[in-house]
């Protein structure tokens, strides 16, 4: 019920467009900028022309049905376009800290791949990876049922999966991009002033292997000391 006025100038100046506003940003799905207002997406989803400005957060929900539990769905979510991005997916634990997160997969473009392994909503937000960019993206996401290795899931300390010393090797594969096995040892007793703990990869793959004390603090890692391109670690 307030009166006021207005002159010219002042009004052009409130009718002024945000850089925000002048560009894309924009688009059908917003406002989604948190994982209260995620836009809930079908799978597969194929979108263009979405828009990123100054600062903005694209957050999309990803259902996964209690019904489908015990079936692995392995997403996959990627980016196009010439903006360059960044992908986080969160899991329905969790929204607040990413189980993935990937920056340039292809150029500037992003791409995540990962097992959605629990039921319900997952969360995937797309982001600039320079706060104040703005510009158009595209976002691809697809979710198939997929036959993972042995021991899977395994991605953490929780999922380990136990190596007694002095058994057979065990047969292990890595199943997607930015896939990692996490294994556990437990020494019965102490090593000797003369034994060393060996681990080591063997196959054809290029691997990696980092070893962490019970508190997951980082001890030692290795890339090529094993036969061709596998890792080995003597502690």
């Amino acid at each position: 019920g307030w009166d006021f006025s207005l002159d010219a100038d002042s009004l052009e100046g409130l009718l002024t467009p945000s850089a925000m506003a002048d560009m894309t940003s924009w688009d059908a799905y917003e406002p989604n900028d948190s994982p209260e207002e995620a836009e809930l997406v079908g799978i597969p989803f194929s979108a263009e022309g979405l828009s990123l400005g100054g600062g903005d957060e694209d957050w999309f929900a990803i259902e996964v049905d209690p019904a489908q539990e015990g079936t692995v769905l392995l997403l996959q979510a990627w980016t196009t376009g010439m903006t360059d991005t960044y992908l986080e997916l969160y899991s329905p634990e969790d929204s607040s800290w990413p189980v993935a997160e990937n920056d340039d997969y292809d150029g500037g473009n992003a791409r995540i791949e990962m097992p959605l392994t629990i039921p319900g909503t997952w969360f995937l937000k797309v982001r600039a990876y320079d706060s104040s960019a703005e510009g158009e993206y595209g976002l691809e996401i697809t979710a198939e049922p997929a036959l993972l290795g042995p021991g899977e899931p395994d991605e953490g300390t929780d999922g380990a999966t136990s190596l007694s010393v002095g058994r057979p090797p065990i047969d292990k594969q890595i199943d997607y991009t930015g896939d990692s096995d996490w294994f556990r040892v437990v020494l019965s007793r102490p090593l000797g002033t003369e034994e060393v703990l060996r681990i080591e990869t063997l196959g054809e793959l290029d691997t990696m292997l980092t070893l962490l004390d019970e508190y997951e603090g980082f001890i030692t890692s290795d890339d090529d000391s094993g036969f061709e391109s596998n890792a080995m670690l003597m502690v």
